[in-house]
């Protein structure tokens, strides 16, 4: 678990120290938790209020449990466990690596938020990097094909489940440790502002688009609206990062078209078609033929690059499904963005 200083977690969020912590703020506490039940000895707790919980409720249980320090939006919250750190004196096991001077209670704005400012800061120190992830279908299978092309090579950590929103991804970043040599994001959307929320927090070096389809429809309008949300991923991305995009998009294809300045990769389920932005593009893979079995899916993908390189790149996925075969070319293009092996 990541160790996160006391000084960088009140520079990251604003925040103030509410108790009287007397010792050196170069203290670590031993990542952050939300859950009284899972909190690990020496962590920071960290309140959030959900639609039928209040970890506010829960101070005194945090630190009963172990916690390390404890963040908050509502002072008075802090009175009924105030007493508690001056009990746990006589239990210094609880307290983070024998540090007796006091448990911190820092006090921001809005938790929620701290959680995503303190994801924002601790991105800003991981050196591995970063590839997000949007689209109205297929996220969950272009990441986990995106991170089995990769931890051939890198050491990976990527989301777990459906953490995907603004509280998933900033504590998916948390997990993360700097020996990761990439971090494989989901970032998913009920509405425009979320994708731009996620991607300011992760500052991804790839942003991968799947495909704009009807989900969120009902909220949005259009598929142009979706367009605009999912589009949401480049406020984050790094000047020099890199968009991969679906060709075979036509909405995809046009965002790629009207971007300036941006570099740029495609795949395509559809070889040799004219209309594939090639002198646009870095680089893009193609499949070819697909072959699929009762046990395997087989294909080549052609890869052509603005640069010259041109390889054919035989793959076999060890499952039946032609619906694998966009998500296999994502993760042969992040693989060729990070200069690893695209054999699979």
């Amino acid at each position: 678990m990541p160790r996160l200083r006391l000084a960088d977690l009140l520079a990251w969020t604003g925040g103030r120290l509410l108790s009287g912590y007397s010792g050196s703020q170069n203290r670590e506490l031993a990542g952050i938790s939300t859950d009284t039940r899972t909190i690990g000895a020496g962590s920071l707790f960290l309140a959030l209020r959900g639609d039928k919980q209040d970890g506010h409720q829960y101070l005194a249980q945090a630190l009963a449990a172990g916690a390390g320090g404890l963040l908050i939006d509502e002072p008075a919250a802090w009175e009924p466990a105030r007493g508690l750190p001056d009990r746990l004196q006589e239990k210094p096991e609880l307290l983070a690596a024998g540090d007796t001077a006091g448990i911190p209670v820092i006090l921001t704005a809005d938790t929620r938020k701290a959680l995503q400012d303190i994801a924002a800061g601790y991105r800003l120190t991981l050196p591995g990097r970063v590839i997000a992830i949007s689209g109205s279908v297929g996220k969950t299978s272009t990441r986990q094909m995106i991170s089995a092309c990769l931890q051939t090579a890198l050491s990976v950590h990527q989301t777990a489940g459906n953490q995907n929103n603004d509280i998933g991804l900033p504590q998916t970043l948390l997990q993360a440790e700097t020996s990761h040599q990439a971090i494989v994001l989901e970032m998913g959307m009920r509405g425009p502002g979320e994708i731009a929320l996620l991607s300011r927090v992760a500052r991804p070096d790839i942003a991968v688009l799947t495909c704009i389809g009807y989900s969120h429809i009902g909220r949005l309008g259009s598929q142009e609206a979706i367009l605009a949300a999912k589009a949401e991923i480049l406020e984050g991305l790094q000047p020099d990062g890199l968009l991969l995009l679906n060709a075979d998009d036509p909405l995809l294809l046009g965002l790629g078209r009207r971007l300036s300045g941006r570099r740029l990769a495609y795949v395509s389920m559809h070889p040799g078609s004219a209309a594939l932005p090639e002198a646009e593009a870095e680089f893009m893979i193609q499949a070819g033929p697909i072959r699929s079995t009762a046990g395997q899916t087989a294909f080549d993908a052609s890869l052509r690059a603005a640069d010259g390189q041109a390889d054919n790149i035989p793959v076999v996925l060890p499952f039946p499904g032609e619906h694998h075969v966009l998500s296999a070319l994502f993760g042969l293009a992040a693989a060729r963005a990070l200069g690893t092996d695209l054999r699979l």
